[in-house]
């Protein structure tokens, strides 16, 4: 999810208009318009104000992540204590399945990113795929769809974390492009 698109969730998840938004934080309508179509970026104290008015941090109105932003719920866990039994293949999907122990449906999902710009460029420069590989190892987290009761969650697993929130989309065939994230079905489920 991008600063923009974590900028417009905000917005109508709090029920204000753009002009209303501008109008709470001194700016124009235009920078808002801005701001949401990730052609501008707000400044410090702007960036303060609009974590204020979405009831989370700067850090996570800026960390470029799936999970983060607007109606995403964390929790502390420890995931070094769970033990990795059968169907799980890591202690990401022993958490998980934990957590949501009802749950109809728990899909681990692989994350890759798109490479866009001067990164596509990079790639090809140094080696296909390295750029890509150093996205995907520079934020070791588990990936995962779980479904319950018809709905459906989109969560995030670290070390220390698991964070969860409803999909942009819904999930409905074996991938989803999410921004620059594309996110795929792994072949076994929990």
């Amino acid at each position: 999810m991008t600063l923009g698109q974590k900028i417009r969730a905000g917005r109508t998840a709090a029920g204000l208009t753009q002009q209303e938004m501008a109008e709470k934080l001194s700016v124009s309508r235009q920078a808002v318009t801005k701001w949401e179509a990730d052609r501008g970026i707000p400044d410090v104290v702007n960036l303060q104000a609009l974590a204020a008015l979405f009831g989370i941090t700067v850090d996570d109105l800026l960390r470029d992540d799936l999970v983060s932003g607007p109606g995403a719920v964390t929790e502390e866990i420890d995931a070094r204590s769970y033990r990795v039994e059968k169907p799980a293949r890591h202690r990401f999907d022993a958490a998980v399945r934990a957590a949501f122990p009802d749950a109809d449906v728990v899909q681990p999902l692989v994350r890759s990113k798109r490479l866009r710009g001067w990164r596509f460029w990079l790639d090809l420069l140094v080696q296909p795929g390295v750029v890509g590989a150093h996205e995907q190892l520079s934020d070791f987290a588990g990936f995962f769809l779980v479904e319950q009761r018809g709905q459906q969650l989109l969560v995030r697993v670290t070390d220390t974390t698991l964070t969860r929130r409803p999909p942009d989309e819904t999930f409905t065939g074996r991938r989803l492009v999410l921004g620059d994230d594309v996110l795929r079905r792994a072949p076994y489920r929990l």
